[in-house]
């Protein structure tokens, strides 16, 4: 039997906003564009400084796999690609970075 594959949905405007209040990031004043870049670039920096930090303890694999479930799919989250050579960034897949695995992302309390 083969096990369920999780659905991957496209994000809106408030799944990004949510990710910034998350992370307290102020964004009244910033462009639909200008929240969703700084959302992705908040996630993929967290993403590599994690891996950095934990890489040299458990070995690069084990590493990412921790940090993308810390990051990530704690959060209902799925990104496609990622680097983090250079400046940390997320890569697309079809035009999209992220992606949610449930309706509703990150418990905001």
């Amino acid at each position: 039997m083969n096990a369920p594959q999780s659905m991957a949905m496209a994000m809106t405007k408030t799944d990004y906003e949510k990710i910034l209040s998350y992370y307290k990031v102020p964004f009244d004043k910033l462009s639909n564009q200008e929240i969703k870049t700084k959302a992705e670039d908040i996630l993929a920096t967290k993403l590599c400084k994690c891996i950095k930090a934990v890489e040299k303890k458990v070995g690069t694999q084990n590493a990412i796999a921790l940090c993308t479930a810390s990051v990530f799919r704690k959060k209902g989250l799925k990104y496609f690609d990622m680097s983090c050579k250079g400046r940390s960034q997320l890569q697309s897949r079809k035009g999209r970075k992220l992606a949610k695995t449930r309706k509703n992302i990150i418990a905001v309390t």
